[in-house]
């Protein structure tokens, strides 16, 4: 293990080689705003196991972690870091169930993800894939609901050999279910690294057939937030590359580095490219790159305007306000703009006629009123009422049950008129006599006299059959001989 400090000069600051036990090697290093940073490997002692050393800003070792395999026949290898700004980091790798023989693609390794937490402590050793076949992961990053991983898979539903494998872990480190991805051909393909977009996207870099060539080419991929693929750019196919770091440098545009077969057949030589997020690389000899931005910007979501700008696709809410104060604007997913009037439209509710309200400059609404179909209905197809009675008719439908009214069908048979009249009319009382009709209603008139001029009695009138009714009182002379004795009443 070696670690080395530069200025932004490129100018060598310090450098430090941990005590190591037997044969180790850094494999990530992930850095924090503060300036402190985690380096992360393996190391070779009674068996292959996980190795990191944290830094300060200043390059002093604050703290040193080993994995524990838990048996001396099987191995661990941490290939990525990601520090964290509690203070604690991520490691990601693969777990091998026997000794490690070539780690990029020998046995049925399992991928490996620890948390590791300020105090140096172990929160997290779990693996993730499919147990049986062979999955390592080789990148990690940061996203807003966990991490993302990458690395590749020879699990069974690939396209054969190995694929590049990419999936969603949640805080806990376990994988989110639904949220692997597959990618490459039938050969050995892999991901070496993966780095987070502003916009919540990923790029990753690693290795592929493209063509089913059989030598293996620099990839790059630009996934989207759920890991499906944007675009893909093998950057260069002049000869065997492997693309084994990628980082973030400016708007729109991934630095990436790797390797790339020299002039000698056995050797390579150290690759730098940039690429932006359409998966543009083209380079000038003055070393500034051209992209050219696709029309692969569009989300086909009606309800948004789509642009690219520097290789990053934006998208702005459709601004649907047609000016007009009296209705509302909105934007409807999958149709676009639609318009509705703002004020209330002639409609019907249940028996109630609603009339279209009134819209005035300033988008005030002022009430146009209703007309209640009672007893018949309103017709929401024609926005009317339903006759009511038959027009002409006297009496029917119109009848109110006063005799005081003249019940007529008027208004084309839309209304009922019920106009008050004069003339004789019944109150109900058979005591009362000449009632009349006066303003709809019955008033009675002068009440019947009813008077057997005996004091004894109590006089009276039967409003149901018009009869006087004289009733005995208490000092009336008691019955003799079948009758009242009426002769001697007083």
């Amino acid at each position: 293990m070696y670690t080395m400090a530069f200025d932004s000069n490129g100018s060598k600051v310090w450098d430090h080689k941990p005590a190591n036990k037997a044969r180790a090697t850094f494999l990530g290093v992930s850095a924090r705003a503060d300036g402190s940073f985690v380096g992360c490997g393996f190391e070779d002692a009674a068996n292959t196991t996980w190795r990191t050393v944290s830094y300060n800003k200043a390059g002093q070792v604050v703290a040193e972690k080993m994995g524990d395999t838990g048996n001396a026949a099987a191995g661990l290898i941490a290939h990525s870091c990601l520090a964290t700004a509690d203070g604690g980091y991520w490691l990601v790798g693969g777990k091998w169930p026997e000794p490690v023989g070539n780690y990029y693609t020998d046995s049925k390794a399992d991928g490996l993800v620890v948390r590791v937490n300020k105090d140096n402590v172990i929160d997290v050793q779990t693996t993730v894939g499919s147990p049986g076949f062979h999955e390592v992961l080789r990148g990690v990053a940061l996203a807003p609901d966990g991490l993302v991983v990458a690395g590749h898979s020879a699990a069974p539903g690939g396209k054969g050999g190995t694929d590049i494998w990419v999936a969603k872990l949640d805080p806990a480190g376990k994988l989110v279910a639904g949220s692997e991805r597959r990618y490459g051909g039938a050969k050995d393909d892999l991901a070496w690294a993966i780095a987070a977009v502003p916009g919540g996207t990923f790029a990753v870099v690693g290795r592929g057939h493209p063509g089913a060539t059989p030598v293996p080419h620099g990839w790059f991929g630009h996934l989207d937030a759920n890991l499906n693929l944007v675009c893909e750019k093998f950057p260069d196919l002049g000869a065997e590359s492997h693309w084994l770091g990628v980082t973030y440098v400016s708007p729109g545009r991934m630095a990436m580095a790797g390797r790339i077969r020299g002039n000698v057949p056995t050797d390579f030589d150290a690759s730098l490219a940039v690429v932006d997020l359409a998966c543009n690389a083209k380079c000038a000899d003055s070393g500034s790159c051209a992209t050219t931005p696709p029309n692969a910007c569009n989300d086909n979501d009606p309800c948004t305007l789509d642009a690219c700008s520097k290789g990053v696709c934006s998208k702005t809410p459709l601004n649907c306000d047609d000016g007009n104060p009296c209705t509302i604007d909105s934007c409807k997913a999958g149709v676009g703009c639609v318009t509705k009037p703002k004020c209330n439209v002639e409609k019907c509710v249940g028996s109630v006629h609603e009339f279209a309200d009134t819209c005035d400059a300033n988008g005030i609404c002022i009430d146009g009123g209703t007309e209640d179909c009672q007893p018949s209905t309103c017709d929401a197809a024609g926005l009317k009422c339903l006759a009511k009675c038959v027009p002409g008719a006297v009496g029917g439908q119109c009848d109110d049950g006063n005799a005081c009214t003249d019940d007529r069908c008027a208004n084309s048979g839309l209304a009922c008129s019920n106009a008050a009249i004069s003339g004789p009319c019944t109150d109900g009382n058979a005591c009362t006599d000449v009632d009349v009709c006066t303003n709809g209603a019955c008033k009675a008139g002068a009440s019947k006299t009813c008077n057997d001029n005996i004091a004894c009695t109590t006089d009276s009138c039967d409003a149901k059959t018009g009869a006087c009714v004289f009733t005995p009182g208490p000092t009336c002379p008691l019955w003799d001989k079948g009758k009242w004795d009426t002769d001697k009443w007083q």
